[in-house]
């Protein structure tokens, strides 16, 4: 009996430890303490091809996402979707969507304009389907979107819904690129002056790299 209870007692700590090595080692924690660790700087002080974090407002800069639960209008959106079935192995699925958009502070105003970007946001909804609660038809469309069925063989499977969203006026931390470019509009710049011609600050991703996007207030300072 006692070496039942060593052997159970060793599995659990075993697989509690990977649980915990693979939330450490997953891309969305290696990117929180990329972005934790970076120093910030305001926007007028970043210098020309420096990798740099940058915190502001957010403000639209044009087009905006629908985020896929919600429905809310956003400039980025994370869903995460996990499905139970029975006794098979749980389906598990995440989705994110960012479009351009602008950061500023005191100093002046940065567009950010990532092609990859890898968002670490705070979790502003949660929702189920299942057995007592059909799916809406926003979750229906996601769903199918990643060939997974929100019907099992008589009921509806399980399922669990978590997204995150970025509006306007949330305070947001970024990563990334710094080039500084021609303003189009010179009333938002960020520097410039009589006989120089306006610029503002553009992040992009950086090199064999993704631009980090967060509202999670741990990484923000």
């Amino acid at each position: 009996m006692e070496g039942l209870i060593f052997w159970a007692t060793l599995a659990a700590i075993i697989g509690g430890t990977g649980t915990v090595l693979r939330v450490f080692f997953s891309d969305r924690a290696k990117a929180k303490r990329a972005i934790k660790r970076a120093k910030r700087k305001n926007i007028a002080d970043v210098q020309d091809g420096e990798i740099v974090k940058i915190r502001g407002t957010l403000r639209y800069a044009g087009s905006t996402v629908v985020a896929p639960i919600s429905g809310r209008q956003c400039v980025a959106f994370n869903v995460m979707v996990e499905q139970s079935q029975g006794k098979r192995t749980p389906i598990r699925f995440t989705e994110d969507d960012c479009t351009t958009f602008l950061l500023e502070d005191a100093t002046g105003k940065a567009l950010v304009s990532p092609t990859l970007a890898r968002l670490v946001v705070s979790t502003d909804a949660h929702r189920r389907s299942g057995v007592f609660e059909d799916p809406t038809p926003q979750m229906i469309t996601l769903l199918d979107d990643h060939g997974v069925d929100y019907k099992g063989i008589f009921l509806n499977n399980e399922t669990r819904y978590v997204e995150g969203i970025l509006e306007e006026g949330e305070t947001v931390a970024v990563l990334g690129l710094a080039h500084w470019e021609p303003d189009p509009d010179p009333g938002t710049a960020a520097r410039g002056g009589y006989r120089e011609r306006a610029t503002r600050l553009r992040i992009t991703d950086p090199p064999e790299g993704e631009t980090i996007v967060s509202d999670e207030p741990s990484v923000l300072d």
